[in-house]
Parts: structure tokens; C-alpha cells; sequence
């Protein structure tokens, strides 16, 4: 939860990232599947369902998300042994 996000730019996000804007902080959480809440509105509040106070086992559980999926289609298929022979049998 962050109470002040003017405190939050200027005293924290230097101490830990090479930026300090709050809009490449928040995408940052949401690649790691953080969600925002609307449930206090004078705060800015982040939860994730492995985030949970003291219980520092469940940290290894957020992962990034997966990058865009290759589609089967942009695959290009690998001849096989057999049928590279084959092509080089019908040249000769």
C-alpha cells in the first residue's frame, strides 16, 4: 500500500530502480501480475495472491509473465534426416 505516491517517487523508487516514474513502476508490477484495488481511494494499493506479510516462501512463486506465445503457424518445420536424403537422391 502506498500512502503518498509524491513520498513514494521521490524517497523510494530512486533507492531502487534507475527511474522514479510512478507509470513504468505500476507496469512493472503488472508484468508481475500485480492488480490494483479500488477498496482505499486515497491510496494507491497493489495485491497479488503471493504477496503476503512474513511469509517470505511464497515470494518465489511471483513470476514475471510469460512473453506473447509463438503461434504454430510462424513455426517452420524441420525436414527430417529421411527426407533431406531423399531430396538429395532426387537431384542426383
Amino acid at each position: 500500500m502506498i500512502h503518498s505516491m509524491h513520498d513514494f517517487k521521490d524517497n523510494v523508487l530512486p533507492i531502487y530502480l534507475k527511474h522514479e516514474t510512478t507509470t513504468s513502476f505500476i507496469s512493472l508490477l503488472n508484468k508481475y501480475q500485480f492488480h490494483t484495488t479500488k477498496e482505499f481511494s486515497l491510496m494507491h494499493c497493489f495485491l497479488h495472491e503471493f504477496f503476503k506479510r512474513e511469509d517470505l516462501e511464497s515470494l518465489e512463486k511471483i513470476k514475471r509473465k510469460s512473453t506473447k506465445k509463438i503461434s504454430k503457424k510462424a513455426l517452420v518445420p524441420v525436414p527430417s534426416k529421411e527426407c533431406f536424403e531423399l531430396r538429395l537422391k532426387s537431384i542426383d
